[in-house]
């Protein structure tokens, strides 16, 4: 899944590759890697596959826990470790 925001009222384009352009960094460069971000590489992408729930703006939020929101939305991307080949 593609997220993207809209910044201003500008023209403005998104330019998707084919998945095929890219490679699973984990699994190819850090195959024996054992934690990511303080848990287990299994803990790590369980949570990455379920993000677009677990990480959801909720209503009457502050400003520091939206911060928190979307720090950790970009931290379990599951296309943080994405690379072009």
């Amino acid at each position: 899944m593609i997220n993207f925001e809209i910044l201003s009222d500008d023209i403005q384009a998104v330019f998707l590759k084919p998945e095929n352009d890219f490679e699973d960094l984990l699994s190819v460069y850090s195959p024996s890697l054992e934690m990511v971000e303080g848990m287990s590489k299994r803990d790590f992408i369980e949570i990455c596959l379920h993000a677009d729930e677990l990480f959801v703006e909720k209503p009457g939020m502050t400003s520091a826990e939206r911060e928190e929101l979307q720090s950790d939305q970009l931290k379990f991307d599951p296309r943080r470790f994405l690379g072009r080949k």
